[in-house]
């Protein structure tokens, strides 16, 4: 395992004779974060921020959402289009920058408020645990 960072990269190919060439070098960031959860993300986004609006009572937003547990959230937002954007997907898994709910937590949605709404906002950090979450698939 190669500690997180910036690391450079080289290979070295060696044929039957035992000449040999190494490559030039490549630079990658290593990030060895464990894979993130949807019940990762109802404990510490969902329920505790989001839940109290997106209750799934109502037949308009916020309330419409269902948001107060992991089945609900997945029922709710996974392939699911947005209400107010119908041509994105609340969540299009594998695509995070293609998501309704990635564009609402950084503020860059074209139509209504950024969530959660009237902040506090969610930091970079945990805005990218809910894209890694998209980006391998949205599993519930």
């Amino acid at each position: 395992t190669v500690a997180n960072g910036a690391v450079n990269l080289t290979a070295v190919a060696k044929d039957a004779a035992g000449n040999s060439t190494t490559s030039a070098a490549v630079a990658v960031n290593v990030s060895n974060a464990a894979a993130v959860t949807l019940a990762q993300l109802q404990a510490n986004i969902f329920t505790p921020r989001c839940s109290g609006c997106h209750n799934g009572v109502g037949n308009t937003l916020p309330g419409v959402m269902n948001l107060t547990s992991a089945a609900a959230t997945f029922t709710a937002i996974v392939d699911v289009p947005s209400l107010e954007v119908p041509t994105l997907k609340r969540v299009n898994p594998f695509d995070p920058t293609n998501s309704y709910i990635v564009q609402k937590l950084e503020g860059t949605q074209s139509v209504g408020a950024r969530m959660p709404f009237g902040g506090p906002f969610l930091d970079q950090a945990t805005i990218d645990q809910v894209r890694a979450w998209i980006q391998a698939g949205a599993n519930p």
